[in-house]
């Protein structure tokens, strides 16, 4: 793994920023005042992005005697940031004369920028410039932070391009400039503030009541993509109607609420104990009922023979009717190692009559806090994806999820003590 001190020399333009584990422990936190897990991570990324970027800019206008500009950095809306992150990907900065947007990402993949539609669309939400910005997690002990590279709302509109499945525009990262000094010493305002345009159709109070319900509810996992563009425009500009349905939505949550399930001890798997779901490879290569991909078969003579303490568990997932009730088997694979440590290597299969994995499907290591550490993604004719594997100390905890689509489930672990062997 690459050092932080290592990269900002392989890429002198660009700024690298160390994350403690203390401003990812105090920015998760304040990350829990959101809905589920993929609201609670944006708003994860997007206060760690403001923990490191905002002191950075202070110490940045401080050194370059540019402290009359220290006054004029502020968050728009200030106020309502959790209410934000709730819904969109993002923070706006008013810094001296210019407003500059933020886009967090955990992504490894930095060909191109996603950027909401509602800051670049959204007249007065609307952004001189936009800074990518890439979160590092891998590792709680060298996390980082890296200011990409920024593009104008003119080069954004001009080169970006529009999606309206989830209502972004898309721009490659060629078109990013990764040393911000210019923007920084001269910002000018690139949108123009004299042209008219037109205005966001106003909402009645009866429509917005019939949002509020409409959206508020548990089952709309994603409101800003659930009507309207129009709609949704002027709904979430909208202070009061967007703290309330925000407010709802955090109701809902806490009424349906369940302790969560104890964690899949690993260390029992070694006595052949598993919990319900999950059985031993061996076991279910032996149900002759179960339809099994041929990949399956020749498992036993890849296991590594050094790895004399070694154990597979496996669970089968059905995707859904809306699926055509398709499965595939989540394989988690376990090795001892010295210092009371495991390593641990996750595949995901088909079964069934199905010899592929269906197109985008996700397997992902989250950790303890949710955040994702690795994410794989299934291509056209894959029978197999894999996350590369890792090592845990005993006592650490960890999650697998899968997901296609609206499909989602994730599986939780601890590696507790070791059952005593007979």
């Amino acid at each position: 793994m690459f050092k932080l001190l290592e990269l900002s020399t392989t890429y002198p333009d660009q700024v690298w920023l160390n994350l403690s584990e203390k401003q990812q422990q105090q920015a998760w936190q304040r990350s829990q005042n959101n809905t589920n897990a993929m609201t609670r991570c944006n708003a994860y990324l997007n206060e760690l992005c403001l923990t490191a970027f905002i002191p950075w800019l202070e110490g940045w206008c401080q050194e370059g005697q540019e402290s009359d500009k220290l006054t004029k950095i502020n968050f728009f809306p200030e106020s309502s940031l959790p209410s934000l992150w709730e819904f969109i990907n993002g923070t706006l900065i008013n810094f001296g004369d210019i407003r500059l947007a933020l886009i967090p990402t955990d992504s490894t993949n930095l060909d191109e920028v996603c950027v909401p539609q509602e800051w670049v669309d959204i007249v007065s939400w609307r952004a001189d410039y936009y800074l990518a910005v890439q979160i590092n997690l891998d590792n709680p002990d060298t996390s980082w932070m890296r200011l990409w590279g920024y593009i104008s709302y003119q080069n954004l509109q001009q080169n970006g391009i529009y999606e309206e499945s989830d209502r972004a525009y898309y721009i490659s990262g060629q078109h990013l400039t990764p040393d911000l000094t210019l923007m920084l010493l001269k910002p000018e305002p690139v949108v123009p503030k004299d042209v008219q345009v037109e205005s966001i159709p106003s909402l009645t109070q009866e429509t917005a009541e019939r949002l509020l319900a409409q959206l508020s509810q548990s089952s709309v996992s994603t409101p800003r993509l659930a009507v309207s563009y129009d709609q949704w425009a002027a709904f979430v500009t909208n202070e009061q109607w967007r703290q309330d349905l925000y407010q709802r939505r955090l109701r809902q949550v806490q009424r349906v609420a369940e302790p969560d399930p104890p964690r899949i001890n690993l260390g029992q798997w070694w006595q052949n104990i598993f919990e319900s779901g999950w059985q031993s490879l061996d076991a279910f290569l032996n149900q002759d009922s179960v339809q099994v991909a041929v990949s399956f078969r020749h498992r036993r003579s890849q296991r590594n023979p050094e790895r004399q303490v070694y154990v597979e568990g496996i669970k089968v997932i059905d995707l859904g009717i809306e699926l055509n009730n398709q499965a595939v088997a989540l394989l988690v694979g376990l090795a001892r190692e010295i210092d009371e440590r495991v390593g641990v290597r996750v595949q995901l299969y088909p079964v069934g009559e199905n010899s592929i994995l269906p197109p985008n499907i996700r397997v992902a290591l989250l950790s303890q806090s949710g955040a994702i550490l690795q994410e794989y993604q299934a291509r056209i004719q894959d029978n197999l994806i894999q996350l590369k594997r890792f090592t845990c100390p005993v006592g650490k905890q960890f999650s697998i999820r899968v997901a296609l689509g609206e499909f989602s489930i994730t599986e939780k672990f601890a590696i507790a003590l070791f059952a005593t062997d007979e």
